[in-house]
């Protein structure tokens, strides 16, 4: 058995010694290796390596140590071209080209092949790529990318770090790319920071899977920003995908920034960049049309101060009772002008009404010939960008200590979460924030915020209910708040099974005084008991029952047979 594997091994490399390419030096008449090998499409040597690769790590392994290309030198061109082809190959032949290059040269030459064929893998368009897939491919394309870099440049010393900024990593060029969703593909330069941006749309289809295809792939930019903008258009789709109107405007806005390279630098270019940036900000502008018109109907009437006013509260939600929100366009306007007075806008286009960009959105919403509105949408931009700057400065009025439309809770486990949160000042303050409820995800809240000084120097934030419990007894309590069955509507027992996700007891020390945890706020009835072994709970108490006209002192029922008569727990606040 063993010389017999040893013949064939033996035949194998002197037939593939033998092989010549046809059109690349073979003689007219070359007899062909095996019968139809010239009837076949892809040729001898493409056929053998797609049978490498179908061998699995194993053959794959063996191209990659180049004993293809040393059993058979007249296959080095096509496999150069197959490697191509397979980008997932074709990375990790240049990465080990560059551990064997000679000079510093060679090995960031093979790096920038790697992050080349990694670049035009994780920045296609199209195809079936999943959003982790590609999110690898685009991190270990940086990778190579800095790799190169840093082996072409020559080592820096303390005195060059001192005289300026180290310099960056140049594109790389020759990278084969669709312009978005179009079929129109071009070869581009691709930077760190375009990369940068792709993977940021990426993490933005992993966080809300309902962007991705139905198949689960990666959606290109123009399906991302098609569909945010029709889920901004309706607020019952919001409440489905449990986001807010701003919250996916803003995530178009940053569709429009960071797909903006994409299109590239030519009039077409620009063209396309303009129109998405006009087509969200007309979202924006139409969801609140009623109120625009209003404002501009009244605007020489109005002083500065109103105006600021208006903006800020002059919308109000369609599935609520006319409570008072931003105007979602002042919303985006202020957004952006925040951004780019702390110097954070990168790369971003320059969002501002004070220029050609008011003409298009006006053209948008077919008022070109309304002055009024013109004028409105001007002084909203002035605002939008003095907000910014009195926020940067410290000058003017104090911002809010929690800016509504910046705070939201995850209340899918009751744990009282935060997600985007942003505080300044140290101090309490009462704000309505938004809260979802299960049955009601537009419910909001009234919460107490105190920002406190921690550890380090940090501002820590310290968020309570306003329902504050007093136990004046000399008797340690737990008080345990009930949930009421959506299907009985009867109040939970407190002797019930522990068979939910959240806890619902609180500790009362003896004469002391608590908050009510924000993520039990939402519950209306609770029971009471002496915190020991073997003590009851007592029948439970609706808060609604709790209220009179004496400031809330109430007296609950007799726990059981232990001396709690003084008991008197007081709801304040």
């Amino acid at each position: 058995a063993a010389a017999a594997a040893a013949a064939q091994a033996q035949l194998r490399r002197r037939l593939l010694q033998q092989y010549v390419p046809e059109g690349r030096g073979a003689p007219p008449a070359a007899p062909p290796l095996y019968a139809g090998e010239y009837e076949s499409e892809a040729g001898f040597g493409a056929e053998l390596l797609q049978a490498y690769v179908e061998q699995g790590p194993n053959g794959c392994a063996a191209i990659f140590r180049a004993s293809v290309a040393d059993d058979c030198p007249a296959l080095e061109v096509e496999l150069a071209e197959f490697l191509q082809r397979h980008p997932r190959l074709s990375w990790i032949k240049h990465v080990h080209d560059a551990a064997l290059a000679p000079s510093d040269a060679s090995a960031a030459a093979s790096l920038t092949g790697a992050a080349r064929a990694l670049y035009g893998w994780g920045l296609a368009a199209g195809g079936d790529g999943g959003v982790l897939d590609r999110k690898v491919m685009l991190s270990l394309g940086k990778l190579c990318h800095h790799a190169a870099f840093l082996r072409d440049v020559p080592p820096h010393s303390d005195d060059d770090v001192a005289a300026g900024p180290a310099p960056t990593a140049p594109p790389v060029p020759g990278v084969l790319l669709a312009v978005d969703a179009s079929e129109r593909e071009e070869w581009r330069a691709v930077g760190v920071a375009a990369a940068d941006d792709e993977h940021y749309l990426l993490r933005m289809q992993e966080k809300l899977p309902w962007l991705c295809t139905a198949g689960g792939a990666a959606a290109p930019a123009e399906a991302l920003l098609e569909s945010l903008l029709a889920t901004a258009a309706s607020p019952a789709l919001c409440a489905e995908r449990h986001v807010s109107q701003e919250e996916v405007l803003k995530l178009s806005l940053d569709v429009a920034h960071k797909s903006a390279w994409r299109l590239g630098d030519s009039a077409r270019g620009r063209a396309a960049r303009s129109e998405r940036l006009v087509r969200v900000l007309a979202a924006a502008t139409n969801a609140d049309g009623q109120a625009w018109l209003h404002l501009s109907s009244r605007l020489r009437s109005i002083s500065e101060t109103g105006l600021r006013k208006a903006l800020l509260e002059g919308g109000t939600a369609e599935h609520a009772t006319g409570d008072p929100r931003p105007l979602l366009l002042w919303s985006l306007l202020a957004w952006e002008a925040d951004k780019r007075a702390g110097g954070g806008g990168g790369s971003r286009e320059v969002v501002s009404l004070h220029g050609p960009l008011l003409g298009e959105l006006l053209a948008a919403l077919g008022r070109v010939d309304d002055t009024a509105l013109r004028s409105t949408l001007q002084r909203a931009q002035t605002e939008a960008e003095a907000a910014a700057a009195e926020a940067r400065e410290g000058g003017g009025e104090a911002a809010p200590l929690v800016v509504p439309r910046t705070l939201s809770l995850l209340s899918e486990l009751w744990r009282g979460e935060l997600q985007g949160v942003r505080f300044d000042h140290v101090g309490r303050a009462v704000q309505e924030v938004r809260a979802p409820l299960p049955g009601d995800p537009f419910h909001k809240a009234r919460l107490s915020c105190e920002v406190v000084m921690h550890k380090g120097g940090a501002n820590k934030l310290v968020l309570d209910s306003l329902l504050h419990v007093r136990n004046e007894t000399r008797l340690p309590l737990v008080m345990r708040w009930l949930d009421v069955d959506p299907d009985t509507r009867r109040v939970d027992s407190a002797e019930a099974p522990r068979n939910k996700l959240w806890q619902t007891d609180m500790t009362l020390a003896p004469e002391s005084s608590r908050p009510v945890p924000l993520q039990l706020a939402h519950l209306e009835h609770f029971a009471v008991r002496l915190n020991q072994r073997g003590a009851g709970w007592s029948p439970a108490v609706a808060v609604e029952a709790l209220w009179d006209d004496s400031g809330g002192l109430v007296t609950c029922p007799p726990i059981g047979p232990d001396p709690v008569a003084q008991q008197t727990p007081r709801r304040g606040g």
